[in-house]
């Protein structure tokens, strides 16, 4: 129904004669749109109505303005041209058109789910460079009786790999640390050490050395966005003395 309303305001035009430029561009980027949304779904409320406007404008220009740099600056629009196949290029400017929509609404996403919480991490372990992400864990507190240090939680294959196990355990100060969590009152955990840690925050990049690493089996994150917890205290005081 929605599609069809959208369908039918060309031809209101058309028959009615409506030539005023400004009329035009009102009803079809204003009135014609937001009946259009109504019409899909009447029970959205105004914030909800206004969303999806925002993001049904920004989808239009996005693939207009696609399609127009896709025939007007490469070759694409010569072979059209000589072609006649004019359903190719659709179909390119559409698939191209879905694949960026779809990247920036999975970082809009992400975005608001974590915030400016996701930090890029590099740590320094054994003979290689590991570059992950990682989320600030204000819930993690995790700290280590023995070192006196704060205990960042990875993803165990993050740091070694599938399949493989901790080598030269001495060197990286292998050690088990027990802890209590939410929904798990007696656990133990694997921590090692690792050469640096170096957080890139906004512009400023904090290089820890000797940072100690609780290793996690399995998943931290759902939807693959990080990969380490760091603990909260981790800003507050240096580690190596961390």
């Amino acid at each position: 129904m929605a599609g069809l309303f959208l369908a039918a305001w060309p031809i209101v035009v058309i028959v009615l004669g409506i030539g005023n430029t400004i009329i035009q561009n009102i009803f079809t980027y204003g009135v014609v749109v937001i009946l259009m949304l109504f019409i899909i779904d009447r029970k959205q409320n105004i914030k909800n109505l206004i969303r999806e406007y925002i993001i049904y404008i920004a989808v239009c220009f996005l693939f207009g303005g696609t399609a127009n740099v896709i025939y007007y600056n490469t070759v694409v629009g010569y072979m059209i041209e000589k072609s006649g196949f004019g359903i190719i290029f659709l179909l390119i400017a559409i698939i191209i058109s879905k694949s960026i929509i779809v990247a920036v609404m999975s970082m809009v996403k992400a975005y608001k789910v974590y915030g400016n919480k996701i930090y890029d991490v590099l740590i320094e372990f054994q003979d290689r460079t590991i570059e992950i992400k990682a989320l600030y864990d204000s819930g993690n507190t995790l700290s280590d009786p023995f070192y006196n240090r704060c205990i960042s939680i990875i993803e165990k294959t993050a740091l070694f790999g599938e399949g493989r196990n901790i080598e030269e355990p001495t060197k990286c100060k292998y050690h088990i640390v027990p802890f209590k969590s939410l929904g798990m009152p007696d656990g133990i955990i694997e921590v090692i050490e690792v050469k640096t840690m170096k957080i890139q925050k906004e512009k400023a990049q904090i290089v820890i050395e000797g940072a100690l690493l609780g290793l996690y089996e399995g998943k931290l994150s759902g939807d693959d966005n990080y990969e380490l917890l760091l603990n909260s205290t981790i800003f507050e005081r240096q580690q190596g003395g961390l």
